[in-house]
Parts: structure tokens; C-alpha cells; sequence
């Protein structure tokens, strides 16, 4: 006996705009926390040094 889904019409997703947009924003988010974390593991292990550029010495 086979299974019919009536709720879902040939052609038309379930998947709405604000879905979307909101994996993109999580996505991204996650994206960027992933770099930054990265970024301030290195800058510890160079002491901060890496911030420093052309000789211009932090106050």
C-alpha cells in the first residue's frame, strides 16, 4: 500500500525566506567566531607582538 503526503505540493518547498536567512546569519556568525578565536590564540602565543607594526610602540 503506498503512502501519500497531501500537505506537500509538487513544486513548492517548506522552506520559507526567514529560514534561510537565519542559517546565513548563524553560519556566518559561527564563521567568524571560529576566526577570531584562531586569530587571538596566535596573537597570545606571539606575546601581542604581531600587533605591532612599523615600529610604532603601544602606550
Amino acid at each position: 500500500m503506498p503512502i501519500t503526503f497531501t500537505e506537500r505540493v509538487n513544486g513548492v518547498s517548506k522552506m520559507t525566506g526567514g529560514i534561510v536567512r537565519e542559517s546565513l546569519v548563524r553560519l556566518t556568525w559561527w564563521g567568524l567566531e571560529r576566526r577570531l578565536s584562531r586569530l587571538a590564540r596566535i596573537a597570545r602565543r606571539r606575546g601581542d607582538a604581531g600587533l605591532v607594526r612599523n615600529g610604532d610602540a603601544r602606550s
